[in-house]
């Protein structure tokens, strides 16, 4: 088993600080991910929520509060 190449296919995230964490958790610039998601994927869920509650909840402003971040 000496000399086997062990392939890696996940890379952990670099360790950050608490705070720095929570900042980069609240928005990634380098992936562009609001609260772990991305502006598609907030799109998706927000459609999926009125089609199953009749839009009772407005969720339109983390749309605006999105888009308006580029």
């Amino acid at each position: 088993m000496e000399g086997k190449k062990v392939e890696q296919f996940y890379t952990p995230p670099p360790k950050l600080g608490k705070w720095e964490g929570f900042r980069v958790f609240l928005w990634n610039s380098e992936t562009g991910q609001f609260l772990g998601r991305t502006g598609a994927s907030w799109d998706q869920c927000v459609v999926k929520y009125r089609e199953n509650n009749n839009g009772s909840l407005d969720l339109g402003f983390i749309t605006k509060f999105w888009c308006s971040a580029k």
